[in-house]
């Protein structure tokens, strides 16, 4: 053993004290004290926003007497069509939540009566609004554009006095919404005993504020969805100025009320409220031919932004109504970052971004060209979801029995019924029980949409078709994309030496794998909460293959596949994990002959504990995956701990792929959150080591020894940076950061073992036996590291102790709901490794943030905390406190403490990271936060401007001195076109291409702005990105 300073590998705990430091070992602590770190199970930043508004319109002319198949009046009032339509408007109420819901039906012959105003949804207004429907009466004609133009006064209804435009092309005057819809709808009504009841109405106080307005918020949405079995009867437009509002010429009151439904859409009717506050329509027509193909209501769905459906049953009517809440309710967004074809911005440069969609738990992956001359979102190239074709036209694959399989029930039907397919794919949670639909489920996960909605298989969302809404939309197959980073695959151009100085290496040249593969087709892979690794093609977005990883299988109430086609699905995480490539030079089939593949290590995040390999070397075999044994050459294994799987946790940490000292390849990840030792540490794991099984000497963990800390709050290390220290293209030392805010240095340099292994791994671990740094606000989530670290060479000092490296990273935690709330900020440091452990904040030059004309500045020395920097003594690098928050857990106002989250980034001397301060405050796009650029050798600002601080187009001298910029949907000089300068909410992690930084907010929209980093030589750099595909 060589190196005596460093800490043994261990596949069992290390004796307590070995570091010299306190520390919590966990089988010190029973299992029943443990906690983790209660990892959300939904998007968080789906929280906290606004409660949409939904009115109902029930249909209450005199035909809704009548049987639901016929002419004639039904026997009983509970088998008419009124009837049938009140006990499923019941039902849909009873099922629905974050939403504000009310109740309206025709005023006889004249428009709508509002019989329950808006209001949140419980027990309560529950049970108020079944009331209410209980009382609606079959009797009048049917007004259909008067109800609508009623019910949009209603929306304004206290400002209906406000001057709005009619048409937004400016083409007429400024008229109030009075003088466009009229006088508004009824509120008075007699209800089935026979009494007058009238409710109550929106009332405008003396200080101008509205007493239970319907629009409350400017960011809320706003739905009218009406419930008719007949055309439009005793009808009109309500006032001239919607008679032919949609310009086709016919100004009929009978063709009213597309015009209504294109008015309401297209005005914003609250001008006092920022944005564009509109109301959408959407139409259920109802158990009469008279709607079944209504071209009126198509054309009024259309024009109002909403969906069209028709139904003739209890059932179909009630799977109308969820289908279209299931467009009104969601929340989009994204937590994924961006990824690029190229890293020079040019005329085919292509930018892939995902978003997801919370109310129907779909995702999307889009591909925009970019503007060369602007740097610039463009124009979008294709979206994956909407080309997701018929399921037996589909690859995917998954593993059983040791190897890859085709995803079919054929593959799957094993002589056990008790294999883990069968048993999570028969599973029903809504029965809580086993069941004989594992092929449905199958086929439902496939893509078969035949189930959808009946029994206890989940509706799933479609794509509206505006421009004929005869024709039903294609429904919406992919998976939300949260957390995965879509990753762009195109010919090999990794960095890799022609070959390694290794004999048993020399028969196979990178360069003739390069040449090879020249032209292979470009692919892009992203993980996505359906169960799947999806790989699109990256030139048209057709899907070329899927898998399933087996490690996402649990037939437990509400987890596994079997979950998320379930009815009652309210979200899971399954594939949420970016994946990584690389290519690497194994023995891939086992007849111990070492070749070039290109591979792809994924993982789950919060959708389980494990990480799976790929060989995604040929996408023609990709495209072929489910023909004879091409899935076994796709799948090289699955790897769920083995023997160590005590120590593995959630797979939250994105892996790396790297060539190590004895000679092997490996996979490097944190064991990540939550697991059952909760204990933090690092594992490696071979890429050969899984093809024919585990055994102990196909992986190693390093355990820190550092546990649950004293109130048995649990431990985990999170994404590591892998580092090249002498160029040899080998990694010699891993950095990682573990939740409670210590960072590591683990030492992998040690060899001289023989190159196929040996015992050279039993001399890797932590260098100093001890962490290189421990923050302030060490087992508090403020204090977390959750992103990887980035590393570069310390250029302000000559000379100095090996290895002489800034180790740059951020702290904050962004888990679960209390994180939302927490005020406590995090910071950002930049720590100093030249042989010392145990470095704190009080060993780092304090930067003070404050406030300048266009931006932060790092505050004067002279009149803030600002400490000038110096190597010498005392200081071992800087650090910079974030700003506190002033989250108020009564009003939900203000912002949570400000975080980072995301991996810090370097170009040339210039360090770049996004924070983010969360927010459940209304239209707050799920928080705020701000874009990072400083000299990462010193902490402040560079000599020179490195962004357009001050938004005037212009990157000068009056842009100089700035460290952070404000994210919002206009920087640089002008609007995003994809975000349209509206809040794009939280920044995400920023790529780069050319001299552009491209940005995704919280809401789901990229932001691009132009950067200057200069043109002098990079210091410092040597992170294993450099030569890493991504």
């Amino acid at each position: 053993m060589k190196n005596n300073s460093l800490v043994m590998i261990a596949k069992k705990p290390l004796l307590s004290g070995l570091f010299g430091f306190s520390i919590t070992v966990s089988t010190c602590i029973s299992a029943q004290t443990l906690q983790n770190p209660q990892l959300s199970d939904v998007p968080l930043q789906a929280q906290g926003s606004v409660e949409p508004n939904l009115m109902i319109l029930i249909d209450s002319s005199g035909s809704m007497k009548r049987e639901l198949d016929s002419d004639l009046d039904a026997l009983t009032a509970a088998e008419s069509r009124l009837g049938v339509a009140k006990t499923a408007a019941k039902t849909f109420i009873g099922e629905l939540g974050n939403v504000r819901v009310g109740i309206a039906k025709f005023n006889g012959e004249n428009g709508a009566t509002i019989m329950q105003g808006l209001s949140s949804l419980d027990d309560a207004s529950r049970t108020t609004l079944n009331s209410k429907i209980d009382d609606i009466q079959p009797d009048g004609k049917t007004p259909l554009a008067e109800a609508l133009a009623d019910l949009g006064r209603y929306f304004v209804e206290g400002y209906e006095d406000q001057q709005v435009m009619p048409n937004p092309d400016g083409s007429a005057s400024m008229l109030t919404s009075a003088d466009i819809l009229g006088t508004g709808p009824s509120y008075t009504y007699t209800n089935g005993g026979g009494n007058e009841v009238t409710t109550s109405k929106p009332n405008k106080n003396v200080d101008g504020t509205v007493s239970g307005a319907a629009i409350q918020q400017y960011c809320q949405k706003n739905f009218i969805l009406t419930l008719t079995d007949g055309a439009p009867n005793g009808d009109s437009a309500r006032t001239t100025y919607l008679e032919d509002f949609d310009g086709d010429g016919n100004s009929d009151a009978a063709d009213a009320l597309d015009d209504v439904a294109k008015a309401l859409y297209d005005i914003d009717w609250r001008t006092d409220l920022q944005d564009k506050n509109n109301i959408s329509s959407h139409f259920i027509g109802f158990a009469s031919s008279d709607v079944q193909n209504s071209t009126l209501l198509q054309s009024a769905a259309g024009w109002g932004h909403g969906t069209y459906e028709y139904a003739d049953s209890a059932n179909s009517l009630l799977a109308s109504l969820n289908n279209a809440f299931s467009s009104i309710a969601g929340t989009t967004g994204t937590q994924s970052s961006v990824a690029f074809n190229s890293t020079s911005l040019d005329a085919g440069s292509v930018i892939y971004s995902a978003q997801f969609d919370t109310s129907n738990f779909s995702g999307r992956l889009y591909a925009r060209s970019l503007d060369p001359q602007r740097g610039r979102v463009d124009r979008t190239l294709w979206e994956a979801s909407e080309q997701l074709g018929d399921n037996a036209d589909r690859e995917i694959i998954t593993y059983l029995g040791g190897k890859g399989v085709p995803f079919t029930a054929t593959a799957l039907d094993t002589s056990s019924p008790d294999s883990d397919h069968e048993s999570d794919l028969g599973f029903s949670d809504s029965a809580n029980a086993p069941d004989a639909a594992w092929v449905d489920r199958l086929m439902y996960i496939r893509g078969d949409t035949s189930k959808d909605g009946t029994g206890t298989f989940r509706q799933r969302g479609t794509f509206s078709r505006l421009a004929d809404a005869s024709i039903a939309g294609d429904p919406k197959l992919l998976g939300d994309i949260v957390h995965s980073t879509p990753v762009y695959v195109g010919e090999p151009e990794l960095n890799w030496p022609n070959y390694f100085a290794n004999p048993s290496q020399s028969a196979t040249y990178y360069e003739q794998f390069r040449i090879h593969n020249e032209g292979r087709t470009p692919m892009v892979y992203v993980g996505a909460n359906d169960g799947m690794l999806h790989g699109f093609n990256a030139e048209n977005g057709a899907e070329v293959f899927a898998y399933v990883p087996s490690l996402v299988l649990n037939s437990s109430l509400e987890q596994g596949l079997h979950a998320f086609t379930d009815s009652i699905y309210n979200h899971n995480y399954y594939v949420d994990l970016t994946p990584t490539v690389s290519d690497v030079y194994i023995d891939m089939d086992g007849d111990r002959k070492e070749e070039w593949s290109t591979v792809l290590i994924g993982g789950l995040r919060r959708g389980g504990k494990g990480y799976f390999a790929l060989n995604i070397t040929d996408p023609s075999l990709l495209a072929a995956a489910e023909t004879g044994t091409n899935a076994e050459q796709i799948v090289m294994w699955e790897f769920d701990g083995a023997s160590g799987s005590n120590d593995l946790g959630y797979s939250f940490s994105e892996a790396q792929v790297a060539r190590l000292n004895n000679g092997r390849w490996a996979a490097i990840f944190g064991n990540g959150y939550d697991s059952v030792n909760g204990v933090a540490g690092l594992f490696i794991v071979y890429l050969d080591g899984g093809l024919d099984g585990w055994s102990d000497a196909d992986w190693e963990f390093i355990s820190t020894e550092v546990g649950p800390d004293a109130s048995g709050r649990k431990n985990g290390l999170s994404s590591p940076r892998l580092i090249d220290l002498d160029g040899d293209r080998i990694v010699d030392r891993v950095y990682a950061g573990d939740l409670q805010g210590n960072m590591w240095a683990f030492d992998l340099s040690d060899q001289d073992a023989d190159i196929h292994g040996g015992d050279d791994a039993d001399q890797w671990g932590i260098a100093g036996n001890a962490p290189l740094f421990t923050g302030p606000n060490s087992g508090q989530p403020s204090g977390a590291i959750m992103a990887a670290p980035l590393v570069a060479r310390n250029t302000a000092v000559a000379t100095g102790a090996a290895p002489n490296l800034l180790v740059m990273f951020g702290t904050g935690q962004y888990l679960n709901a209390a994180d939302l709330e927490d005020n406590l900020a995090g910071a950002f440091y930049a720590v100093w490794d030249h042989g010392r452990t145990g470095i704190t904040a009080a060993d780092l030059a304090n930067r003070e943030l404050v406030d300048g004309t266009y931006g932060r500045e790092i505050g004067d020395p002279a009149t803030t905390s600002t400490v000038a920097l110096n190597w010498d003594n005392p200081h071992q690098g800087w650090r910079m406190n974030l700003e506190l928050g002033n989250h108020d857990a009564v009003t939900l106002s203000g912002y949570a403490g400000e975080r980072v989250i995301s991996a810090p980034t370097l170009r040339r001397n210039t360090l770049f990271f996004s924070t983010i301060s969360p927010s459940l405050a209304p239209c707050a796009s799920s928080g705020k936060g701000y874009l990072m650029s400083l000299d990462f050798r010193t902490g402040a600002a560079g000599d020179d401007a490195v962004a357009d601080f001050n938004n005037d187009g212009q990157i000068n001298a009056q842009d100089e001195g700035y460290v952070g910029m404000e994210f919002t949907g206009c920087i640089g000089g002008n609007c995003s076109s994809d975000s349209g300068g509206s809040n794009p909410g939280m920044p995400g992690q920023s790529g780069f291409i050319g001299d552009v930084r491209c940005t995704p907010g919280s809401s789901g929209d990229v932001v691009c702005d132009d950067i200057d980093v200069g043109d002098e030589p990079r210091e410092g750099r040597l992170s294993w990105e450099e030569f890493s595909p991504r």
